[in-house]
């Protein structure tokens, strides 16, 4: 196996969630249900196709990559370095997007809320008021016994 070869794979596989995340900020902004969850779709299988990849680096029970690249020999060695700081460059791409993306749902949430807020009536106002009419639904739901 060599490292290198793996970390450029898992390189491509998050270019391509990248491109994903792009794909889903057009979608976000469109409004398109249909676009999102296909992106969703396609994102799961990606990143089932990363943790393969992961669990083929950590099969010697080593925690970070860069434990696997310092036995290496000097030329694997330059390479994996090199494939290990463009994973790193496109997963902090990948972040900046996704925490974008993000940002958008909130505020979309939050202008769904406050369109609900407006626009559903609240509810019964229960609060004493003088010369206020008695409610046909008080008598049928008494809080205290009467006999008490």
């Amino acid at each position: 196996m060599m490292i290198s070869s793996v970390l450029k794979e898992m390189n491509e596989l998050h270019l391509q969630l990248l491109e994903l995340a792009q794909q889903k900020r057009v979608a976000l902004l469109n409004n398109s249900i249909t676009d999102l969850q296909r992106i969703t779709e396609q994102e799961e299988q990606l990143v089932g196709h990363i943790a393969n990849h992961f669990s083929e680096l950590s099969t010697g029970g080593v925690e970070k990559v860069n434990e696997l690249i310092v036995p290496l020999e000097e030329p694997e060695r330059g390479l994996s370095n090199e494939a290990l700081n463009e994973l790193l460059g496109s997963v902090e791409k990948l972040k900046l997007v996704n925490n974008e993306n993000q940002q958008l749902v909130q505020q979309s949430l939050y202008f769904v809320q406050r369109t609900l807020d407006i626009a559903v009536p609240t509810g019964n106002d229960y609060n004493y008021a003088p010369n206020q009419p008695a409610s046909s639904s008080q008598g049928a739901y008494r809080t205290f016994d009467s006999k008490a």
